[in-house]
């Protein structure tokens, strides 16, 4: 990054380099206390990938930044450009990416085999609200770098909506 002397004696930056500068503060905002590794997960990024954008050294291809902006729930004229509002006023879907899904698909299977293990049942209206609860537990999960999922707090949660 070139830095160039103002009259005064005080470092400038260009525009260019000063919208680098906001974009890659926005992405390190974006982190909120958790690790470059935890977020690229739930974004579904490579953790290399990732590093590299929110290090400055490389810039984010389209759907990588789609895929930030997605995970963080922000909006992406925000995360791109730093315009309009951050938050996004509509949640963002869920089954954006793979990992997603397979996360998704695992809380199913968590819901499911209490079910089993416990003689239960659910209308399909509970068990789907029982496995939203139980994704948003694995995402909180993953996002703070924890994994596997704790089986304990999913079961604390399935034997409050039963």
């Amino acid at each position: 990054m070139s830095v160039k002397s103002g009259a005064d004696g005080d470092e400038r930056f260009t525009d260019q380099e000063l919208n680098h500068k906001a974009f890659t503060e926005r992405l390190r905002t974006l982190l909120d206390g958790r690790s470059a590794r935890a977020f690229a997960q739930l974004a579904g990024v490579p953790t290399t990938t990732f590093n590299k954008i929110v290090n400055g050294v490389s810039e984010p291809t389209r759907p990588t930044l789609i895929a930030i902006a997605r995970a963080a729930g922000v909006s992406l004229d925000w995360l791109a450009a730093g315009r309009g509002p951050m938050r996004l006023t509509v949640e963002p879907p869920i089954l954006g990416s793979a990992p997603r899904l397979s996360v998704l698909a695992s809380a199913i299977s968590l819901v499911e085999e209490w079910l089993e293990e416990n003689n239960r049942v659910m209308t399909p209206e509970k068990k789907a609200d029982a496995a939203a609860k139980i994704y948003q537990l694995i995402m909180e999960d993953i996002s703070e770098g924890h994994t596997p999922i704790d089986r304990r707090r999913a079961h604390q949660i399935l034997r409050l909506v039963a």
